[in-house]
């Protein structure tokens, strides 16, 4: 679903609880919201969200480090 978008393109618009589970609204750069939920991946570089908190959205992605390794980067969405 936003696999293929560049995570500069999404921006955080809001947060709320869906029964136990805590889910987020992500909003591409067309204004389309989609509802995503921890596990879920976002950006074109595997990022799968980690953890959706009070007003940030933790994502982990796959990036090639300067020795051309993989490693795993923290991208942190915040609430505007």
């Amino acid at each position: 679903m936003l696999d293929w978008f560049d995570l500069t393109t999404l921006k955080l618009v809001g947060i709320m609880m869906r029964g136990q589970e805590r889910v987020a609204v992500i909003e591409d750069s067309r204004g389309q919201g989609y509802v995503v939920r921890r596990g879920s991946y976002m950006g074109k570089d595997l990022g799968r969200i980690e953890k959706i908190a009070d007003n940030t959205l933790i994502l982990v992605e796959k990036a090639l480090d300067p020795s051309h390794e993989v490693t795993d980067r923290q991208v942190i969405l915040t609430l505007e």
